[in-house]
């Protein structure tokens, strides 16, 4: 189509972004203002071309463009509502031009993405739906299309509200009555009550339920089996085995085919999902025996701090049970009889029976008073001491400091390592885990964020990356960032450095014009021009260019130093082609090693070349 070149004498079209039955989207500038800001133009068709319609449209219109504006200044993910105007009989809307790419486009160039990206999407994302349903607007059509990342912080922006496209899609029936003529929505992603047109908040879950599982697997709705009795998906998580249970569980419930099954809210669905970020740890009551040996009934507290976390917190302690329930003045001695209190005018045997009775108390006062401080000092304290430092580490993770946090859980547990429940040493290593994996996490962040920058450092961005342990539960996602960065890496030492350190490969090497296509912990994957001489598509060419290029990766023991050694194969193949070179890094380091052992290099090289595996792509 050829798009219009001027539109309301202000917006210059630059180029056409879509097209489709609801009209066309166009990139455009702002000719009124000095920055030429671009901008999104929506132009919307009616479907009707019936007057009624017209004046009815044109109200709902306004009315949908006044909340898209409202939306779009309370939130960030919701693209910014510049003006919208009527021309020709046609309907636009100027938004903000979001940069970025979809998840759709997303998916297409770099293949599936981690359980960790799709959990920080859902948890950006989730709020902004639920900011929506509050206003009591549904979208209607979230799919990987209408969901951008943006490059500046890469945040999920939500597009392309399905409202105005129901309201220019009014129609009159046969009793003169307006009626929505259209089904809004994607099919595949859209749940079985939208497409009846009673779409509901849970409509936009169950879409992005289905959004997530896409990312996860690559597939389309219409590529997953479903259950031919219940309407269900079925065993998505075959084409994402590596997918958690809670995340599943999850996903899982978002797409149910009826409602009711489904969460209610956003705010319900973000809930389950920060629950298995941070997992509660439930303890049970400590059983606290006494320095006599006798069990103690549990009863309230003594001088107890109270927590102020549910989930970090120290079961109540008895007291000792030597305290009398009954006033010190009604002790006496099992060991001597109860004597009656007589005058002082009693006799002398009288008054020695008083003193057995009062020596008897005091010596049972005394008892009581050091079995209660034992007690206190074995049992109380450290309880309240490890009340305390448990209530440190609720302020360590408040605060963000998951460092400290990490150390003093630590600390904590060589603590209650002996004499004290398995429930407590189970929570303090629940809270060190949480811990460190959110120290993890923060890792992986700073490491995103120096990859973020305008200019990055790909070197100190994996660097800080492998700062996460790989026994971390985040270290995949880490390890898929780092190989993410590593291909920079050595796409700018193919391309920029290696003619500038080796001349002799200056003339030639520029021409092959070399693409790290892949890397991974297993292969590095390259692919190079073979257009401007097809000769280089031949087996031989194929071989010398592989041991070339594993000779830049790896060193040759002289002049080339190595540069990348954490992969086990070298993949490489012309473009043009349909064959591809393979050899493996222990080949590679054993002619290094008989080279050095001044073995004739001739040979080495012949024999070498038989290593190198070529088969079709």
């Amino acid at each position: 189509m050829t798009p219009p070149t001027i539109l309301n004498h202000r917006y210059r079209v630059v180029r056409v972004l879509a097209s489709g039955g609801f009209g066309d989207t166009f990139l455009a500038e702002d000719s009124f203002l000095p920055s030429k800001r671009l901008c999104v133009i929506k132009q919307l068709k009616l479907l009707s071309n019936n007057s009624q319609v017209y004046e009815i449209v044109q109200a709902r219109f306004q009315r949908e463009a006044a909340i898209l504006e409202e939306l779009g200044r309370a939130s960030s993910q919701i693209p910014e509502l510049y003006a919208y105007f009527e021309e020709s009989g046609r309907f636009y809307l100027v938004q903000e031009w979001i940069e970025g790419q979809t998840l759709a486009s997303k998916v297409r160039r770099e293949g599936v993405v981690s359980e960790f990206a799709v959990k920080q999407l859902l948890e950006k994302t989730l709020p902004v739906l639920g900011h929506i349903h509050n206003r009591g607007i549904i979208h209607r059509d979230i799919k990987p299309d209408n969901v951008i990342l943006r490059h500046s912080d890469g945040l999920p922006v939500l597009i392309d509200f399905g409202a105005v496209k129901e309201s220019v899609g009014t129609m009159v029936n046969s009793q003169g009555q307006t009626v929505s003529s259209i089904v809004i929505g994607t099919p595949g992603y859209m749940p079985p009550e939208q497409g009846v047109g009673r779409p509901l908040f849970s409509s936009d879950l169950y879409s992005l339920g289905l959004t997530c599982i896409y990312l996860l697997t690559g597939k389309q709705p219409q590529e997953l089996p479903t259950n031919h009795h219940t309407g269900e998906f079925a065993a998505w998580r075959t084409y994402a085995p590596t997918v958690s249970d809670q995340l599943t569980e999850i996903l899982d419930r978002s797409i149910r085919y009826h409602p009711r099954d489904r969460f209610v809210t956003a705010q319900d669905m973000l809930a389950a999902l920060q629950a298995t970020m941070a997992p509660a740890t439930v303890m049970a009551p400590v059983v606290v025996v006494s320095p006599t040996g006798a069990t103690v009934t549990p009863v309230p507290p003594v001088a107890s701090i109270p927590p102020t976390h549910p989930h970090l917190s120290v079961p109540p302690v008895a007291p000792s049970p030597s305290l009398p329930s009954t006033p010190p003045t009604s002790l006496v001695s099992p060991s001597v009889p109860p004597t009656q209190v007589r005058p002082a005018s009693d006799r002398p045997s009288e008054r020695s029976a008083r003193a057995l009775v009062a020596a008897g108390m005091t010596a049972t006062l005394v008892a009581i008073s050091t079995g209660g401080l034992y007690y206190y000092l074995q049992q109380i304290r450290p309880q309240q001491q490890v009340q305390a430092k448990l209530e440190e580490l609720e302020m360590f993770q408040s605060q963000g400091d998951y460092q400290s946090c990490l150390s003093a859980a630590r600390s904590l547990q060589s603590t209650v390592q002996s004499g004290f429940s398995e429930d407590l040493r189970a929570q303090v290593t629940s809270i060190a885990n949480t811990c460190a994996s959110a120290q993890d996490r923060a890792t992986l962040q700073a490491a995103v964020n120096i990859a973020s920058q305008a200019n990055p450092n790909w070197q100190q961005a994996i660097d800080k990356a492998r700062e996460i342990p790989e026994t971390s539960v985040i270290y995949p996602d880490a390890e898929k960032f780092i190989h993410g960065w590593q291909k920079n890496v050595l796409q700018n030492y193919l391309q920029n450095e290696v003619p500038q350190r080796y001349p002799r490969l200056s003339e030639t090497l520029p021409s092959f014009k070399l693409a790290v296509e892949e890397v991974t912990s297993e292969q590095v994957t390259v692919s190079y021009d073979s257009a401007s001489n097809p000769r280089r598509a031949e087996p031989e060419s194929i071989r010398r260019t592989t041991a070339l290029l594993m000779e830049l990766l790896r060193g040759n023991g002289e002049e080339v130093a190595p540069v990348y050694t954490d992969f086990t194969q070298l993949v490489i193949y012309p473009r043009q082609g349909d064959q591809q070179g393979i050899l493996r890094s222990d080949y590679w380091q054993t002619y290094l090693t008989e080279k050095g052992a001044g073995r004739s290099l001739a040979e080495l090289q012949d024999r070498l070349k038989a290593q190198i595996q070529v088969a079709n792509r």
